[in-house]
């Protein structure tokens, strides 16, 4: 997303939990095809691990990003358990969001109506951004989340689990597998998953200011932040 389209509701989260929100510039496909957005943000998320606290006054706390940014929020969190593996964020938040490049799980794949997206619209912006991969390769675990081990990542890491999640998804959004199926590997590897799912909503739905369905998710997502912030006091 640009930056400025989720300004509002950074800083009211911002406002609300006491936080410094973040907003990640990254390099965009075509002209730049993936690895360099995912590069973009786990340097972000790196960066924030190791200065947060002297340059913003308190440690990273969440991690999120919805549709495609939810794809790079949550390739960015498993990173940092392997390269910062003492480090324990407090959650991550995920709204309608992307977790196989592979486009084969039946939501996606079945979609033909554009609402907001459909399969069509998905495929070019695979084009744009995975151009060279095969099916098989845009199912590697360092292009789609859905497919990392998770169970050896948790293994192999100092803290010993993963960070809670909060995953919303609408009943009309062609990702909507992708939201089941990542939040139930969440839950079998031993994580927090937290799952909203709103009927009729579709993709982008918590970008509608004023519905009803975008003011209950923003509500969960901030009800989330300051049940985590408490607990890591």
């Amino acid at each position: 997303m640009f930056l400025t389209s989720s300004d509002g509701s950074l800083r009211a989260y911002a406002n609300e939990c006491q936080l410094t929100a973040i907003s990640v510039g990254y390099r965009l496909a075509p002209e730049h095809p993936y690895p360099a957005p995912v590069q973009d943000a786990i340097d972000a998320a790196e960066y924030m691990v190791d200065h947060a606290v002297e340059v913003y006054g308190g440690p990273l706390q969440f991690i999120s990003g919805e549709s495609a940014g939810g794809c790079l929020a949550t390739l960015s969190a498993l990173h940092l358990m392997r390269s910062r593996s003492s480090f324990k964020l407090s959650g991550l938040i995920l709204p309608y969001s992307l977790f196989d490049l592979g486009l084969g799980l039946p939501t996606i794949a079945s979609s033909t109506r554009p609402l907001m997206i459909n399969l069509a619209i998905m495929e070019r912006f695979n084009s744009a951004y995975v151009p060279d991969m095969s099916t098989a390769e845009r199912k590697h675990p360092c292009v789609s989340p859905l497919y990392e081990d998770l169970p050896a990542l948790v293994a192999a890491s100092s803290v010993g689990s993963l960070p809670p999640a909060l995953f919303l998804c609408g009943t009309l959004d062609p990702l909507l597998d992708d939201t089941i199926l990542m939040s139930s590997k969440w839950s079998i590897a031993g994580g927090e998953s937290i799952v909203k799912i709103y009927p009729g909503a579709t993709h982008g739905f918590t970008a509608f200011a004023g519905l009803p369905v975008a003011e209950e998710a923003r509500a969960v997502s901030l009800e989330f932040m300051q049940e985590k912030l408490n607990n890591s006091v």
